[in-house]
């Protein structure tokens, strides 16, 4: 059944729930209190630190951003990758706005689908690596994150 309020209790209600979604959303901390406190007297005393999860292990790596990025470069220079010339990022979320737009305009998707399958401010895919510490000179394992990027929601 619905229930309905009186519009000055709607208003409330609304702006509580706006308020609520419009505040960052902080993580608890699950660090004991001496944990934190070293690990914040870490992070001020050595600021070019990079903290990440391992590959496996359910372990934290602490190492300096200068042997994160070697790491990843080192990666990067197999055989297996190869520069671009441009950024293929604009090229794409163009290429899939038109053949969004032709879908919609022969009535085979609808608006709502439309708009769900396109990302306003796309981003390129981000590298990032996680080091594997079980294996000798830790190399990382690439991870590439779509987040944003054209085609993540056509997922």
């Amino acid at each position: 059944a619905t229930r309905t309020f009186d519009p000055a209790v709607e208003h409330a209600i609304a702006n509580d729930v706006t308020n609520i979604l419009q505040e960052p959303h902080r993580l608890k901390n699950n660090l004991k209190p001496h944990l934190s406190k070293a690990l914040h007297t870490l992070r001020q005393k050595k600021k070019d630190l990079k903290i990440t999860k391992a590959d496996k292990g359910n372990a934290t790596v602490v190492m300096t951003q200068e042997q994160y990025n070697d790491k990843v470069m080192e990666h990067l220079s197999m055989d297996c990758y190869s520069p671009l010339n441009k950024d293929p990022t604009d090229n794409l979320t163009r290429k899939l706005d038109n053949v969004l737009k032709k879908l919609l305009k022969e009535n085979k998707i609808d608006k709502d689908f439309y708009n769900a399958c396109r990302t306003t401010n796309p981003r390129r895919p981000q590298l990032y690596g996680l080091p594997k510490i079980h294996k000798p000179g830790n190399p990382i394992r690439p991870i590439v994150s779509f987040y944003c990027t054209p085609l993540s929601s056509l997922h």
